[in-house]
């Protein structure tokens, strides 16, 4: 998923309490009216929370990504970041 949405990580702390990702607009990820795809931004993010969760609650809870949804604010026409 990364490869296609050209999502990448930029920092991850130590304890995975914050993690960065960039996803930078290219040709793989354009969409017809120059913006980056809404899928690629969504795939990109989804698993965050989930490895997050997963690694902080450790093996007594078991963490199962069910249910997401996206609400986009505005098209991403340069470089799109997010922070968890």
């Amino acid at each position: 998923m990364y490869r296609r949405s050209t999502g990448k990580l930029t920092f991850v702390s130590n304890n995975l309490h914050q993690i960065d990702v960039k996803i930078t607009l290219s040709i793989k990820n354009r969409n017809y009216v120059g913006s980056i795809f809404g899928r690629s931004l969504y795939a990109a993010t989804d698993p965050i929370y989930m490895i997050q969760l997963i690694h902080i609650l450790g093996d007594d809870y078991a963490v199962w990504d069910k249910v997401s949804t996206v609400q986009y604010k505005r098209p991403a026409f340069s470089d799109a970041f997010a922070t968890f």
